[in-house]
């Protein structure tokens, strides 16, 4: 039982460490990288490869991803 207890313990450190090193990184190349991408994202084309691409989702997450509190 003593085992399964550090194991967690250790993987939720790790995991919980990972996510707050995460913050430390540049949004600066995150941003480039979405202006390129809006470039050449195609939002009304959707039906030409019989795909259902929800456009308003990702410019949602596309916005989250970007904005500076």
């Amino acid at each position: 039982m003593k085992k399964y207890l550090l194991s967690t313990t250790v993987i939720l450190i790790s995991l919980i460490s990972a996510l707050f090193l995460t913050f430390l990184l540049s949004d600066s190349k995150i941003k480039e990288n979405v202006v390129k991408s809006i470039e050449n994202y195609d939002f009304m084309d959707n039906k030409k490869y019989n795909l259902d691409i929800d456009n308003y989702t990702d410019m949602i997450i596309l916005n989250v991803i970007t904005y500076n509190s």
